[in-house]
């Protein structure tokens, strides 16, 4: 098993009727021998396994050899994540740091180029201890709230 040391968060940067499949096909497109995300966390906060975890992802030049790569489907440069993709993405992260001593990281820490997984996730993740591993419920429940006071602003 290789080692684990980072989670990048990512976002597909299109609209939330993507599909896994979709993003898939882009990546072969490209030429890849497989999706480049281990997981992917569609709009109704379905998360679909993509590559095995044991094998290296391609989600950040030069930084997926001790990397897990997940991707929240939608375009948060644009928009907020759903409540769903939220809740689904925290207890994916609660899980695996559970299970890898991990710290997570945004795309765009390692590029120049990039706001991945946009403005809107990263915001609202950004209060994440991302080196912790005690317990999340609290930021659950932030994150809801903070969701709320959103649709309440439209």
């Amino acid at each position: 098993m290789r080692q684990i040391n980072r989670i990048f968060l990512h976002h597909s940067e299109s609209p939330f009727s993507t599909t896994f499949e979709d993003i898939k096909q882009w990546h072969l497109n490209r030429g890849w021998r497989d999706i480049g995300y281990h997981f992917v966390i569609g709009q109704y906060g379905t998360i679909k396994i993509g590559r095995p975890v044991s094998k290296i992802g391609a989600g950040v030049y030069h930084h997926n050899n001790d990397s897990i790569h997940i991707c929240v489907i939608g375009d948060f440069d644009k928009r907020a994540p759903k409540t769903k993709q939220i809740e689904s993405l925290i207890s994916l992260l609660t899980r695996l740091r559970m299970k890898h001593d991990v710290k997570i990281h945004n795309h765009c820490e390692y590029t120049t180029n990039k706001t991945c997984p946009g403005r809107n996730l990263a915001g609202m993740l950004s209060f994440l201890d991302k080196e912790s591993k005690r317990p999340i419920r609290r930021l659950i429940e932030v994150i809801l709230i903070l969701l709320e006071k959103i649709k309440g602003d439209k």
